[in-house]
């Protein structure tokens, strides 16, 4: 059976690397995944695909009521680490937040403790399990705190949102991938496994960024010069090519 392999991040997979040989073709989401393929594998390189709902997706005012918006994602795997030092970083920044709106997503494990560590500092936050309007709000976004996942990675490019990255410690495809976004200047990484402490970390990234709105205007547009909004139909068009049908078939 003729197949496409679609891989997202900057270092090609075990999985691409075993059966990407003997696909159509490898689609990949960062040219530098070439070199990390096997030579008589065929490829081409389309972007990552996204959601309709981020090419489409309109800043809004509400919630941030004319602030700036700072974005904290921490619904993702093995996310206490992360929830836990985005949390004190913040705290430790409060007087350069004063003009910025603070939404720190938990996922549902961590936010009745993530609650009640905003609540006992007397920080102000919006706290959520998950963020309903992502899109949206991503688009609203001045800086994001995020891990370094393939398909968050093209989110921020498909929105132009600036980011300062923190790869899973498990993951060496998310640390590739914040190197190759830090590489285009579109996102500051920091490593979780290093000898300083995350929120350290965290907190010199972010009273940079905070203070400097030229350095984030200039990585909005690296992240936005990285995006390829055409990932999702060149991939449908490459199935279109391979099953021999119309395009006008398939819409229907």
């Amino acid at each position: 059976v003729p197949y496409l392999f679609v891989e997202m991040n900057a270092v090609a997979s075990g999985a691409a690397r075993r059966i990407g040989g003997a696909s159509e073709a490898v689609c990949l989401a960062f040219e530098k995944t070439l070199f990390t393929l096997p030579a008589d594998c065929p490829s081409v390189v389309t972007g990552a695909p996204v959601s309709d709902a981020f090419h489409h997706a309109t800043a809004e005012d509400p919630p941030c009521e004319g602030k700036q918006l700072l974005i904290l994602n921490g619904a993702a795997p093995r996310g206490g680490e992360f929830n836990l030092a985005a949390h004190q970083a913040v705290c430790s920044l409060r007087e350069h937040l004063q003009d910025w709106r603070i939404i720190h997503q938990t996922g549902d494990r961590q936010l009745e403790l993530t609650e009640r560590r905003y609540q006992q500092s007397g920080f102000d936050a919006i706290v959520v399990a998950h963020i309903d309007q992502m899109p949206s709000l991503l688009r609203s976004s001045d800086l994001v705190v995020c891990r370094s996942g393939g398909s968050m990675l093209a989110e921020l490019t498909c929105v132009g949102a600036p980011a300062v990255l923190v790869p899973d410690p498990d993951s060496p495809s998310q640390a590739a991938n914040a190197q190759a976004m830090a590489g285009l200047g579109a996102a500051v990484m920091t490593t979780q496994d290093s000898q300083q402490p995350l929120s350290e970390q965290l907190s010199g990234a972010l009273t940079e960024l905070l203070r400097d709105r030229l350095q984030r205007e200039r990585m909005a547009q690296s992240a936005r010069a990285a995006a390829r909004p055409s990932a999702a139909g060149d991939i449908a068009q490459l199935c279109v090519d391979l099953l021999g049908v119309s395009p006008l078939r398939v819409a229907a």
